[in-house]
């Protein structure tokens, strides 16, 4: 039987309610104390119903908590985007508990946005809420063509909305990729490049490209089997590509408060476990399981003999800060300490630095709405401190490289050459109206390069761009990773 969109975001706030419980236990404990739910409750009257000894902590109590301890407790850790998140899910709640009707916008935004704190928060389940919000989407474009007869152009618009990243054919095209690519493959063949690159990140998806570049251009492929590969190898001067271990450390994906137990058996505790159960497996942890389990660094020689052992590898963290934050004022979680992390970092880059053929590439947030509260702020600091001693910046996309980025992601490219012609003829007939208009329209849209400007950003205009990345992306809560695909 189908599911009606209230149903669906019944099954959310399930979700919700499973993943937000261990972590607001985990954080009410650090500061109230074993009997948190009394504390935090005692001016709920009758708000509160219990099974015995257990309280009935549904989504709305608990994002009540959230809301009603912030200050004292949650901004600590969350930040503003995700107080945001917590307001407007207590009202998806009670529309949802008054039996009110939800559009399937209203279902997707409610999925989204529980998907989005349960992601803050490193929980679990924020991946089936991820496939929910699929389904929902493919409602929404059914009934979009129930209700419509769409007719099918003959002008290349590009306008097919591709079904998936195609990493390689999306990522290899803007010149600095090509750039970021050459010196890590001459790092990882120990004839240049540098040990240690920090991303920085800026509206257009270029922290995403960057990495998918980097991970598929280590994945044992041969160049043929990699259209573009070819002026990359030969910049970088070298033949063939070379077999690299790879290990990818995203931190909303891994939670500090959970062990984390492989298919041999072995339980990974901390980022150093993962980091060296990803390079070797079983005989990779053995380099830090004594670290691992105690929730301490392992320190830069430990690191050494392991990079040593499995390299040439690719190190990729993503979310750094979002899994560090979570760490900030607790002492007795399997990730370790906030301190440990820190080192970690440290031991980390330094022994990269030291290990020839090792590269580690991370991203680190570029706005404070990214961060999150004090606890975003003090991880990201120390980060940079200890990271950018030894890190080499690279910013993946100007506001240019954005258009083939951005466009490359959303639509199909125009393979037919007889194609070409049109679309120059579309573009063609822009220009001619703002040069015959130009009372109506900026200086800038008469001069020269500007048609090349509106080609290269097509089937997107080039304006579109420009209002993104010189106006909008100054804002303070412009959120620059969510708005360009949107």
């Amino acid at each position: 039987m189908a599911l009606s969109n209230r149903d669906r975001v019944g099954k959310a706030l399930e979700a919700l309610q499973s993943g937000l419980r261990p972590f607001i236990d985990q954080e009410l404990k650090a500061v109230r104390g074993k009997y948190w739910v009394t504390k935090v409750t005692e001016h709920w009257p009758n708000d509160l119903q219990w099974d015995g000894d257990e309280p009935r902590l549904d989504a709305a109590p608990l994002l009540r908590i959230i809301w009603e301890q912030w200050n004292d407790v949650f901004r600590k850790t969350l930040g503003h985007a995700e107080r945001s998140l917590v307001s407007e899910l207590r009202d998806v709640r009670n529309k949802w508990a008054h039996q009110e009707p939800f559009s399937t916008d209203d279902t997707y935004r409610a999925l989204d946005s529980a998907q989005r704190l349960l992601t803050a928060i490193s929980a679990s389940e924020a991946a089936e809420l991820e496939r929910q919000k699929q389904e929902v989407l493919r409602i929404r474009f059914e009934e979009q063509t129930r209700r419509e007869t769409r007719k099918i152009a003959s002008t290349p618009i590009e306008g097919q909305p591709a079904g998936g990243l195609r990493p390689w054919r999306e990522i290899i095209t803007p010149h600095p990729l090509r750039l970021l690519l050459i010196g890590a493959l001459r790092r990882l063949t120990d004839s240049g490049g540098d040990p240690v690159v920090e991303l920085q990140t800026n509206f257009g998806g270029g922290k995403t490209h960057s990495m998918l570049a980097l991970y598929h251009m280590c994945c044992g492929a041969a160049p043929a089997d990699l259209p573009g590969i070819e002026p990359v190898l030969a910049a970088a001067e070298i033949a063939t590509l070379p077999g690299v271990r790879r290990a990818v450390l995203v931190g909303t994906a891994l939670s500090p408060a959970k062990v984390h137990r492989k298919s041999d058996g072995i339980e990974v505790h901390t980022l150093w476990g993962e980091l060296a159960y990803q390079l070797l497996g079983a005989n990779g942890y053995a380099f830090v399981a004594e670290a691992d389990r105690q929730g301490v660094s392992p320190g830069s020689d430990a690191l050494r003999e392991l990079f040593k052992a499995a390299g040439p590898c690719l190190i990729l963290i993503d979310e750094w800060v979002a899994y560090v934050r979570m760490l900030y004022g607790k002492h007795d979680l399997p990730g370790g300490t906030f301190d440990s992390n820190m080192t970690f970092a440290q031991a980390l880059t330094e022994a990269a630095r030291a290990v020839p053929r090792v590269l580690v590439v991370a991203s680190l947030p570029a706005s404070d709405i990214e961060i999150g509260g004090e606890a975003g702020v003090e991880a990201l600091s120390r980060l940079k401190n200890t990271f950018g001693r030894l890190e080499s910046a690279w910013r993946p996309a100007s506001a240019e490289e954005g258009f083939e980025i951005v466009r490359r992601r959303l639509f199909q490219p125009i393979t037919d050459p007889a194609l070409f012609p049109q679309r120059d003829a579309a573009v063609h007939a822009f220009c001619d109206l703002y040069r015959s208009q130009q009372a109506e329209f900026p200086s800038t849209t008469r001069e020269a390069d500007y048609e090349r400007r509106m080609q290269a950003a097509y089937p997107i205009h080039p304006e579109l761009f420009d209002r993104l990345y010189n106006d909008w992306s100054t804002l303070d809560k412009f959120l620059r990773r969510r708005c360009s695909t949107n």
